[in-house]
């Protein structure tokens, strides 16, 4: 998880995420937050349990990868990115 903005958010116990899976309403998408091993845990969770998730924020080509992947295998996963991870890099530092 990006620490910086979500680290009060984090559950690292996975049977909370499992008891979370389990009694979602099953109409609504699991709207979840993570990066690296966390996504890739995720995505495997929501398989397991064939529920539908939203990953917001994704700023990582490695996570499009990962996601798509997932997608192609079955996984029923949609994703969204925030304005400042397309159009802002390293170089538009100085300047803010």
């Amino acid at each position: 998880l990006d620490m910086a903005t979500s680290k009060m958010l984090q559950i690292d116990d996975l049977t909370v995420w499992m008891q979370h899976f389990e009694t979602w309403p099953k109409d609504y998408p699991i709207l979840v937050r993570a990066e690296n091993k966390t996504l890739a845990a995720v995505l495997m969770m929501s398989m397991l349990y064939d529920r539908s998730i939203h990953v917001c924020s994704i700023s990582r080509r490695e996570e499009i990868m990962v996601i798509r992947e997932a997608k192609r295998r079955g996984a029923k996963v949609t994703c969204g990115v925030s304005p400042h991870h397309l159009l802002l890099d390293e170089t538009d530092l100085a300047g803010i």
